[in-house]
């Protein structure tokens, strides 16, 4: 009777432990990372209206210069092996030129802003010790949410007062995207990471997708500096009173920042 009783009390209370009822389960790793970066962007790729193609040749020095304002972040939080990222990106260029031909002159400004929302949930299906080479791989899937203020407005004068004219166009499409991310640890200090991601589906864009190589330095004390090269494009048609919109840019340059993980 002991023995039954001994051994009945001892799956009883492996059974609670299983399910957490017993001795408190092993605590999940969690963390928080913060980060804040830029973006030394050129623009590139061209927009369609109707029938006309317009280039679109910006150098980052172009960018630099136009830019108005800029906010470049993200938050990510880790429990255990699921992933839950936050990021958001925003920049304001302005364009002012004057010119003048025979009594006609021309006097304009445009404005472009554009914000980049992304949300994602993932899953790390790899995570190899240090001892092996620290490899750590996570599946992610989420939505972007794109947003573009396009405007010009000039004065057009002929030897007299002017008439002004203006145009806006603004740009908004919501994509699922998949993405996949792979981080190599040499040491506690030294790793390489690389991003890619695959969204539209023709639901919000034609097709979007961004590719992330990069460096990142941990140090001890939670802080983080990273560097690489980041690219990014999608393909967008609608229609407006001129005709069919076609936008296919390019955003491609250096990244840079700095983060604080506790």
């Amino acid at each position: 009777m002991q023995d039954f009783t001994t051994k009945t009390g001892f799956a009883l209370a492996s059974a609670f432990g299983i399910l957490g009822l017993g001795a408190p389960a092993l605590a999940q790793d969690v963390s928080t990372e913060i980060a804040l970066y830029g973006f030394g962007v050129a623009i590139g790729g061209e927009t369609q209206i109707g029938d006309t193609v317009m280039d679109i040749d910006l150098s980052s020095r172009d960018v630099l210069n136009s830019l108005d304002a800029a906010f470049l972040g993200y938050i990510e939080h880790a429990r255990g092996p699921w992933r839950f990222q936050y990021r958001a990106e925003f920049m304001d260029l302005g364009f002012d030129s004057t010119f003048r031909r025979g009594p006609v002159l021309v006097d304009g400004e445009a404005g472009f802003a554009q914000w980049t929302h992304s949300a994602y949930v993932g899953y790390r299906v790899q995570e190899r010790p240090q001892g092996s080479g620290a490899l750590a791989i996570d599946l992610l899937g989420g939505l972007r949410y794109v947003n573009i203020d396009m405007s010009v407005d000039a004065n057009l004068a002929v030897i007299g007062p002017g008439v002004d004219l203006g145009f806006g166009q603004t740009v908004d499409f919501l994509d699922p995207v998949a993405a996949a991310r792979a981080t190599y640890a040499f040491n506690d200090a030294w790793s390489v990471f690389g991003w890619a991601d695959i969204g539209g589906f023709t639901i919000g864009s034609e097709y979007s997708t961004s590719v992330e190589l990069g460096v990142k330095r941990q140090f001890e004390n939670g802080w983080q500096i990273f560097g690489g090269w980041k690219f990014f494009t999608f393909k967008y048609t609608d229609t407006n009173r001129f005709g069919k919109l076609t936008m296919t840019p390019t955003y491609t340059g250096p990244v840079f920042g700095g983060a604080y993980r506790f």
